[in-house]
């Protein structure tokens, strides 16, 4: 009999536990409806390229595309690049270690192609920091520092 408990026992170490975080977790339905009231000024494919972003009804819209659904994100590279003095303009105030803020986003067409998008913020304001909030909350997940020295694993 004592040989049957230390069997069950041993089973239940074996099987892992799960739980949840209750009023803490994050509905991913919710970052398919995220909005927000947001209109993020940016530069794409390259500096002085104005464009804006919006997060409505669930889809990252740029100017006035059709935008796309978080769910179709393969991924997303957040960079500090050198800002180039000869094309920031007006906008930023150049120095030896001024930096714009380039967000690479890789991701999948309705059709099944596979896109990337190239959006870039000045190191100068605190956009950047605005619309990475706003990213993160859309995809539900937070940018990760990786790196060739980071592992991560599952």
């Amino acid at each position: 009999m004592a040989t049957a408990a230390f069997i069950g026992a041993s089973l239940l170490a074996t099987i892992p536990a799960w739980a949840d975080l209750g009023a803490a977790e994050v509905d991913r339905e919710q970052s398919l409806k995220f909005s927000s009231n947001k209109t993020h000024k940016a530069w794409c494919k390259k500096v002085g390229n104005n464009c804006r972003i919006k997060f409505k009804m669930g889809r990252m819209l740029v100017d006035n595309s059709k935008g796309i659904e978080s769910n179709q994100i393969l991924s997303i590279t957040e960079r500090q690049v050198p800002q180039d003095a000869k094309n920031c303009g007006f906008i930023c105030v150049y120095g030896p270690n001024a930096v714009d803020y380039e967000y690479s986003i890789e991701y999948k067409t309705t059709s099944a192609d596979i896109r990337n998008a190239r959006i870039l913020f000045s190191g100068d304001s605190n956009g950047w920091k605005f619309f990475r909030k706003d990213l993160e909350d859309w995809t539900g997940e937070p940018l990760r520092i990786v790196g060739p020295t980071v592992k991560l694993t599952q």
